[in-house]
This record gives structure tokens, C-alpha cells and sequence, in this order.
């Protein structure tokens, strides 16, 4: 009798064990992040211009308050210092090279639900490569679980390509020519129309050649 009981102590004692670390498991896995929308999803701003980027963070987390908004630009764009600020109230900011960062002042957060949902939160960059980028946005919350979304970023290429190095292999009648220029672009170029005038005084264009 006294080996069943030892027996039935571990077996106790064992099963205890499991359960505890099925519910750590299970609070892992289930535990949720603040819910929260970013307006607007997307930008569309010129290369090499000083761009103003203003974003809006709504709280749509029923329970939970933001205590801190993170804002990662592409290595690609350059923050303007000075250029940052918010609508909301009981924040500091700090940032790095590409991290731009307010936090609260206060124990119960600047973004509350229910009360004061939505906050503006802007600061100005340049970027001077044309392309398709995204900004990350995380957001941090009183019970310290965050959530994060993607902003895409559109910049225009608006430099036009140059070329130089005007030259040709011939200029006899009847024999083929070469016709040769030296094109520069910060993109680089996807396409080029070459204009012809047979000497009729109207230039007629080829088929595009990409």
C-alpha cells in the first residue's frame, strides 16, 4: 500500500506539471496584441523633395491604451531633424538614424480607448532613390504587448536622363551607319524611341525598344 501511494504522489505531482505548462503554452500562443489602424496606408512623394508624412494611429482596442509609437523609416530616407510632432498630449520623443520614436509621459498612455482614440502623429524625410518602400509602424500597449503594420511609399522618379558622346561610324550615302549616344540615369533607363529623318525634313520614330 505504501508503494501505491508514492506512486499516485508522483503521478500527481507529474500531472500538475503538465497542465501548468499547457496553460503557459496556451497564453503564449492565444495571448492577443492591441488592436490599432493606420490612415493612410500609402504615400506617394517626389525624389529629393522635403516630404511631410502625417499619419493618424486609432486605437480600436477596446481595453488597452498605446503607450508608445514606432516608426521605422527605409534606410533609404533621411528624417528632417526638428520636423517631428504629434496632436497627441504626454508624449516625448526621441529618435535614431531610422527609428523615430514617442513615448508616454504617464502611466495610463497618450492614445486612450474609448476616449481619445486618435492622434496624429507627422515629421518630415527626403529620400533620393525612385522606388517602392515601406515605413513600419509599431505600437506598444499598457499590458506591453505590441502590434505593428507596414506604410508603402511611392518615390517618383522625376529626373529626366542626360546623354552625351553624340557620334557616328560613317557618313557615306548608301552605306549603314552607326548612330551612338551615351545615356545617364538615377533609375536607369527601361526604354528608348529612336526618331529617323530620311532627309524629308519629318522625323519618323521606330518601335520602342526595351
Amino acid at each position: 500500500m505504501i508503494k501505491n501511494k508514492r506512486a499516485f504522489v508522483k503521478l500527481g505531482v507529474g500531472t500538475l506539471a503538465v497542465s501548468v505548462l499547457v496553460l503557459i503554452i496556451y497564453f503564449i500562443l492565444f495571448a492577443q496584441a492591441g488592436n490599432f489602424s493606420v490612415t493612410p496606408a500609402s504615400f506617394s512623394v517626389n525624389e529629393d523633395v522635403n516630404s511631410l508624412f502625417n499619419i493618424t494611429i486609432n486605437n480600436t482596442d477596446s481595453t488597452q491604451n498605446i503607450t508608445v509609437v514606432n516608426i521605422t523609416l527605409f534606410s533609404a530616407f533621411t528624417f528632417v531633424s526638428g520636423s517631428n510632432g504629434t496632436s497627441a498630449s504626454d508624449t516625448v520623443f526621441s529618435n535614431t538614424t531610422t527609428v523615430l520614436t514617442w513615448g508616454n509621459t504617464t502611466a495610463i498612455g497618450f492614445i486612450i480607448n474609448g476616449t481619445n482614440q486618435f492622434a496624429r502623429f507627422w515629421f518630415n524625410a527626403t529620400a533620393a532613390t525612385p522606388g517602392n518602400y515601406n515605413f513600419n509602424v509599431t505600437i506598444a500597449f499598457t499590458d506591453e504587448t505590441v502590434n505593428s503594420t507596414n506604410l508603402s511609399v511611392q518615390i517618383n522618379d522625376t529626373t529626366m536622363p542626360t546623354f552625351s558622346d553624340n557620334s557616328t561610324n560613317g557618313t557615306i550615302a548608301g552605306y549603314a551607319i552607326q548612330h551612338r549616344l551615351l545615356w545617364n540615369d538615377n533609375v536607369g533607363l527601361s526604354t528608348y524611341i529612336f526618331s529617323f529623318d530620311n532627309g524629308t525634313g519629318t522625323f519618323t520614330n521606330d518601335t520602342s525598344v526595351g
